[in-house]
């Protein structure tokens, strides 16, 4: 079997890190018998978002110069569960299986493909949960009569004044100018004359 490794260690550790994962990592497709065709090398935060490493060998999966990725340990591929899902749904659909060393995982088992059901399955329901907290949220802001959103910059008096000044001729950028706010907002208030009647909610 074809596999290739990939390595990652934060900016906090020590470089030598990353030659014990590839050490170890070797060892052990040494001992499957699995050839290695490429090492993956990242320096980054787990948290940090561009990985150039992680985003060459997901880039190259796509033509499966490889069969399987090795990694030490699950931290060290996705940066949250969300992420790592993600990640590991790409490999299945590529049909590139995922081996890891500290947690044992193998999906090219069925004990492995079950680590990955479950995995969907309580990354869905983080999202599900968040998904209906934000709504929760907005329901009850909305029963107590909150104003959902940003708070308008501009009053009654202000947007009435734009609006006269708009019937006059001047432009977006001269009124905004006068007005001493963004072009934007003035773009948005003048588009919002339907909402007059109370505060505009837009930004500065």
């Amino acid at each position: 079997m074809k596999v290739c490794i990939y390595t990652r260690c934060s900016t906090s550790e020590d470089r030598q890190d990353v030659a014990r994962q590839i050490d170890e990592l070797t060892t052990i497709a040494n001992n499957f018998g699995w050839e290695i065709t490429k090492v993956y090398q990242d320096y980054a935060s787990g948290s940090k978002s561009s990985r150039p490493a992680l985003d060459q060998m997901m880039k190259d999966a796509h033509t499966r110069p490889f069969e399987m990725v090795i990694i030490s340990s699950l931290c060290r591929l996705g940066r949250s569960l969300s992420n790592m899902t993600k990640l590991l749904t790409q490999l299945k659909e590529y049909k590139i299986d995922l081996y890891t060393k500290q947690e044992g995982i193998n999906t090219n088992s069925s004990m492995g493909e079950m680590f990955f059901g479950i995995i969907s399955s309580i990354n869905q329901y983080q999202l599900s949960q968040i998904s209906e907290n934000v709504k929760s949220g907005l329901r009850l802001a909305k029963k107590k009569g909150r104003l959902v959103g940003r708070q308008s910059v501009l009053d009654k008096g202000k947007i009435w004044e734009i609006e006269k000044l708009k019937d006059k001729g001047f432009s977006y950028r001269k009124i905004a100018k006068k007005m001493n706010v963004s072009h934007s907002t003035i773009m948005r208030c003048v588009n919002k004359k339907h909402i007059l009647n109370k505060e505009v909610s837009v930004d500065g």
